[in-house]
């Protein structure tokens, strides 16, 4: 890897491959799909976050069940059933969100196939059996570095490269690679 200026005034000092890439070979199964998921979420700003957004509004929910005028009504019914109603809406929508994003990719048949991310200087390419696409680096706006992979984002997709699939190069080649194409944050 060699250091150059960076002209594009994009993340750190800029790395070129040369002739060479950096692959990820990996199976998109179910456990490849909850991460990316997981490490989506985690970057967002905290109420942004699904797990957040269906607490409060579970909150709200109860609260409003609880205040509501209840004439003949026991109240420890109301309050009780407030509570089964904060749980139905709160855990109850965070997992009902999340597994129709899974069924979103069961649907386009993106869930168990082997597929290969190759980086190289100009470009990101995806190969699966299915279909391949090639996206250059501008459209990359962030990436996200966690402990075990990399979270690459660009409007409306996020790309999850975890470290177990780096298969040509190393972790830290690949992390000053993308943050020399784009913004790279890091999580814990």
């Amino acid at each position: 890897v060699s250091a150059l200026a960076d002209s594009s005034g994009r993340g750190s000092p800029f790395h070129s491959l040369g002739n060479m890439a950096l692959v990820y070979r990996m199976r998109a199964d179910k456990k490849y799909f909850d991460a990316l998921i997981d490490r989506y979420w985690r970057q967002r700003p905290v109420f942004l976050r699904p797990q957040v957004q269906h607490s409060i509004l579970a909150m709200v929910v109860a609260a409003a069940w609880v205040l509501a005028p209840w004439h003949g009504v026991d109240y420890v019914y109301v309050v009780t059933f407030a509570f089964v109603l904060a749980l139905a809406v709160g855990p109850g929508g965070y997992y009902l969100t999340r597994s129709l994003i899974l069924s979103r990719f069961r649907g386009k048949k993106l869930i168990g196939e082997n597929v290969i991310y190759t980086l190289n200087d100009d470009n990101l390419h995806f190969e699966g059996p299915q279909r391949s696409a090639t996206v250059r680096w501008p459209a990359y706006s962030k990436a996200v570095r966690y402990a075990d992979g990399m979270l690459l984002l660009r409007p409306g997709v996020a790309c999850w490269l975890p470290d177990s699939a780096l298969s040509g190069g190393d972790r830290e080649t690949a992390t000053a690679f993308v943050a020399s194409r784009t913004a790279l944050a890091s999580v814990a």
